[in-house]
């Protein structure tokens, strides 16, 4: 996305701004929901046993 926008108006360019906007605008949103569920699992990974339930973390990432 990034590199996208930093050639905008040059003759790299192959995108509109508004081109990426539409393509790439959850892009922040999504990164920081898959962030968040990995740093909630890595406990869970740290500490695995038979026991160890990684459902409900699933369902949240899955609720957004």
């Amino acid at each position: 996305m990034q590199t996208f926008r930093n050639v905008i108006g040059t003759a790299q360019s192959v995108l509109s701004e508004e081109d990426i906007d539409t393509i790439f605008y959850r892009i922040p949103q999504l990164h920081k929901i898959h962030f968040d569920f990995i740093k909630s699992l890595e406990p869970c990974v740290e500490t695995w046993n038979e026991e160890t339930k990684i459902a409900e973390y699933v369902k949240i990432l899955v609720s957004f």
